[in-house]
Order: C-alpha cells, then sequence, then structure tokens
C-alpha cells in the first residue's frame, strides 16, 4: 500500500487552479482580440463612410454650383435683352417679339435652374442634399474616435491580461478585464452613438 503525501496532493492542488486561471485568462485574451479586430473594422468603415460622404456632398455642391453659374447666365442674357430691347425704338414689332420669347424663355429657365422637384436635381433641392451628405459624414466623423478608443483599450487589456498569465500577478488580469470592458463600450458607442 503506498501513502500520498500531502503535500503532492496540495501542490497538485494548485497547479490544477493555476491552470484553469491561465487557461481563463488566454480565453480574455482572445475575447479581445476579437473585439480588437471587430473594432478595427467599425472604424475603418466609419472612416470611409466619411469620405465617401464628403466626397458625395462636394460633388453635389459643384453641381449646385454649376446650375447657379447657368442661372447668373440666363439672368444677365435676360436683362441685357431687356435693355437693349428699351434702348432700340427702331425695331420691328416681330423683332421686338422675337426679342421678348427669348427674355421669356430665359427668365423659365432661371426658374427652372432655381428648383426642380420632379427629377430633385434644382438648387434648392441640391442643397437639400448636399445638407443630408453632409449629416451623414458628421455622424461617421462622431463615430470613428470610439473606435480608436476601443482599439487602444482592447490593445492595453490584451498586454495586461498577457503580463497576468506570466507573472501570475490578479491585479493586472483586473486591470486588462476593466480596459477590456471600457473597450467595448466605447466600441458599441462607435456602432451605435448612444453618447456622441
Amino acid at each position: 500500500m503506498t501513502v500520498s503525501d500531502p503535500t503532492e496532493t496540495v501542490a497538485s492542488s494548485e497547479s490544477a487552479k493555476e491552470s484553469r486561471g491561465k487557461t481563463r485568462a488566454a480565453l480574455i485574451v482572445s475575447a479581445f482580440a476579437a473585439l480588437l479586430a471587430i473594432s478595427t473594422y467599425g472604424g475603418s468603415n466609419a472612416t470611409k463612410d466619411a469620405l465617401k460622404e464628403d466626397i458625395a456632398a462636394s460633388n453635389l455642391y459643384a453641381f449646385y454650383q454649376a446650375r447657379r453659374i447657368r442661372q447668373t447666365a440666363y439672368r444677365l442674357a435676360a436683362d441685357n435683352l431687356e435693355s437693349a430691347l428699351l434702348q432700340e425704338s427702331t425695331l420691328k414689332d416681330s423683332a421686338k417679339a422675337g426679342i421678348a420669347n427669348l427674355i421669356k424663355t430665359y427668365r423659365n429657365e432661371e426658374r427652372t435652374l432655381a428648383s426642380k422637384p420632379r427629377t430633385n436635381d434644382g438648387m434648392k433641392e441640391l442643397v437639400a442634399r448636399i445638407k443630408e451628405k453632409e449629416k451623414d459624414r458628421d455622424e461617421a466623423l462622431k463615430k470613428d474616435p470610439y473606435f480608436d478608443y476601443a482599439s487602444a483599450f482592447m490593445q492595453i487589456a490584451i498586454v495586461l491580461v498577457s503580463v497576468s498569465i506570466i507573472t501570475g500577478a490578479i491585479a493586472l488580469l483586473w486591470g486588462g478585464l476593466l480596459l477590456g470592458g471600457l473597450g467595448l463600450l466605447a466600441m458599441l458607442n462607435g456602432f451605435f452613438l448612444f453618447l456622441a
């Protein structure tokens, strides 16, 4: 009959407990690494969305400016024709009627450029579309820093938990868990903007 040494039993129990703790810490590191990848993906998408919406707003603004220039050209042409018509008294009635029709056409074009609700590309509609794109851009820009914070917190949490595995320091594990939790909250805020 063999008698087991009580110190071996205690040591083997402590070794099993330490092994389970290291396994849990390794799983925590894996979870934080996965959350870090999701946070990086979210930040990348927020940056792309901000850039995309900014380009769209700039394109619409360029279109608006082109409309504005055309509108001004029509206004100037109509004003010049009206001025010439008033100064020229020797024109025949048919010529005056032709010039009056041209002035009317220019004024109609000028009004049409101001608002085109049917095609949604009048100047009034373009301004509304520009504001919408700028709003979307600004929202994406609000989200982006939270992903940066989340990534930083997750990276530091991974380091702390990894060091706690090597050293066995419980305080580092708890510090890593705290920072990982803050990273998770920052990441969720990046996706849903609970806090702006």
